[in-house]
């Protein structure tokens, strides 16, 4: 056999790419960029935070407008409601970036004002407002009114619908759990502390509780010096919470 023998040459094989070791690295690093955006996001004003929910949101609408656009485009115009949602890819990523980001917005307002609580009123009025505004934005520029109220409704109901039935199904996670401690969360996970997350809900150390926090009561949570040092210097320069002692 030609190459035989002593004087064969052995070709090193490259080493096969673990597809899932790969799917994890990035999935691992897209969670860390998450959670560091959303660190930062909770550290500004209520508008800002809008804002930048907002943003986010919108830019996931243009991509997925921008994929039914594709897809649309490709297939049978009468298997898909192509016109309803723009006659161009333009368009399509236009009303579905106004839509998410409407949504996303609306929500993360009512969150933050209602202190971190996100149940169905919420989600029922965020989708309302983005039915609304995708209604009008997509029949610019000569709008109805009645049809934008009529799909402002739907959406509603649809998502309060949907909401209610998540709700219910995930019996494991009281939502009441979720959202009294919001702001708590938030703070220790600015603070590089998320790992004392468990001895403030143990101890029911909700976000009412922060503006009236001492030293003694972290103490007794069982949270050691150095935390109690970085949380109390983060409470007494917190302007919402200087805010709420004052009141």
């Amino acid at each position: 056999m030609e190459g035989g023998g002593s004087g064969s040459v052995v070709l090193p094989l490259k080493k096969n790419i673990n597809i899932k070791s790969v799917y994890t690295q990035l999935q691992t690093k897209w969670g860390e960029l998450e959670k560091g955006f959303q660190g930062w996001v909770c550290k500004q004003p209520v508008l800002v935070e809008t804002a930048a929910v907002a943003a986010t949101y919108a830019l996931q609408g243009a991509v997925v407008g921008l994929l039914y656009g594709s897809l649309a485009q490709s297939a049978a115009n009468s298997y898909l409601p192509f016109e309803e949602f723009g006659k161009t890819r333009l368009l399509q990523v236009r009303n579905f970036s106004v839509l998410r980001g409407t949504d996303g917005a609306v929500i993360s307002a009512m969150r933050r004002i209602r202190g971190g609580k996100d149940d169905t009123k919420a989600r029922a009025v965020a989708a309302f407002t983005s039915g609304f505004m995708f209604q009008v934005v997509s029949n610019i520029p000569s709008p109805s009114t009645p049809e934008a109220i009529a799909t402002g409704l739907l959406f509603a109901v649809c998502h309060g619908l949907a909401h209610e039935v998540l709700v219910r199904s995930n019996s494991s996670q009281p939502p009441v759990e979720n959202t009294c401690y919001t702001r708590a969360r938030c703070m220790l996970s600015n603070l590089g502390l998320q790992n004392y997350e468990n001895n403030f809900k143990k101890n029911q150390l909700t976000d009412n509780t922060m503006p009236l926090l001492k030293e003694s009561d972290l103490v007794m949570a069982g949270i050691p010096l150095g935390p109690r040092t970085l949380i109390l210097n983060h409470i007494k320069r917190d302007p919402d919470l200087i805010k709420t002692q004052g009141s």
